[in-house]
């Protein structure tokens, strides 16, 4: 059996190669076969920064009543929301239990990152096991700089 030496330095492709011709070798694919996780992560802590808009320009209003637009966005690294995604034991599968700092913010399904679950739940046709998100709220709800958007795309 050849051995495999791991460098600083090497670049994915060069590593993908290298994992992949170990792979060939059946003493190889048996050892990576066994390998397994042994404390799966129980959460995920997310940032999502403020943005802003440098462009927008507004195309049609469609049939739901949104736009669609066309805009550049940038965003604002030193104004964040925290999230952190946890999966629990305890709570039904396939529903998202947000909890929020900030006490005017909803945390039932019409809030953006309740729905962006849920979206992504029906998208891949599975449920995910009970999950709770807990907001921490820097960006100010309600002040243009897509907060909540920006929730919703991080838990994505």
């Amino acid at each position: 059996m050849s051995a495999v030496r791991f460098e600083r330095g090497l670049s994915a492709a060069k590593s993908i190669k290298i994992l992949s011709q170990s792979l060939k070798n059946p003493a190889y694919v048996w050892i990576f076969s066994r390998f397994r996780m042994l404390t799966p992560p129980r959460s995920l802590d997310l940032t999502a920064p403020a943005k802003i808009n440098v462009s927008l320009k507004i195309i049609r209003r469609r049939e739901d009543g949104f736009h669609e637009i066309e805009t550049r966005m940038v965003p604002i690294p030193n104004v964040c929301d925290h999230l952190r995604v946890e999966w629990t034991d305890d709570g039904e599968s396939g529903v998202v239990d947000l909890v929020c700092s900030e006490p005017g913010v909803p945390v039932d399904e019409t809030n953006l990152v309740v729905r962006a679950v849920q979206e992504l739940q029906s998208a891949i046709g599975k449920p995910f096991p009970a999950l709770r998100v807990v907001l921490e709220k820097h960006i100010p709800s309600g002040a243009g700089l897509g907060g909540g958007s920006s929730d919703a795309a991080a838990v994505l």
